[in-house]
């Protein structure tokens, strides 16, 4: 090969390295900078993972935020019937609020039954249901979620 080929070569190589180099010491640079904590501040959107509801009204009571948390389930002996929030089966204990139905019934996870009844919603219309007590109800899991089946035979 001739000397001006190996040259060229050469150089193309370190230069190769020195990009490299350069672009491993800019990652080193951004992973060494410090992240800013993002302050626990109510009414602006966000909850931070070192805040609590207690700290930061935008925070839920607690981590579980949706239903399928609550309903989930192994076997039928994992799920209890308990009253609808608000009379809706699409209200969740750790809503701030919900819009009131006529259900008198659903189907939760039991390890979940003290949450659900310390629960406090608004509920946006009056509750209007008669209903007859929950253990008139059946529930199962159906496919890892607990449902309500209707009325226990007696």
């Amino acid at each position: 090969m001739p000397a001006g080929k190996k040259n060229k070569m050469n150089r193309i190589v370190i230069l190769s390295f020195a990009v490299i180099a350069v672009v491993l010491a800019i990652f080193a640079v951004l992973i060494s900078v410090p992240q800013k904590q993002v302050p626990c501040q109510p009414n602006d959107g966000l909850c931070p993972s070192q805040c609590s509801a207690e700290t930061d009204s935008d925070c839920p009571r607690t981590r579980t935020a949706n239903l399928g948390s609550v309903k989930h389930c192994l076997n039928d002996a994992d799920c209890i019937a308990v009253k609808p929030i608000c009379g809706n089966l699409d209200c969740g204990f750790n809503d701030g609020q919900c819009k009131s139905n006529k259900y008198c019934a659903t189907a939760i996870g039991k390890d979940y039954s003290a949450a659900w009844t310390g629960a406090i919603v608004k509920c946006l219309d009056p509750v209007v249901a008669n209903c007859e007590s929950l253990t008139n109800y059946k529930v199962a899991c159906a496919s890892g979620t607990c449902i309500t089946l209707g009325r226990a035979s007696t």
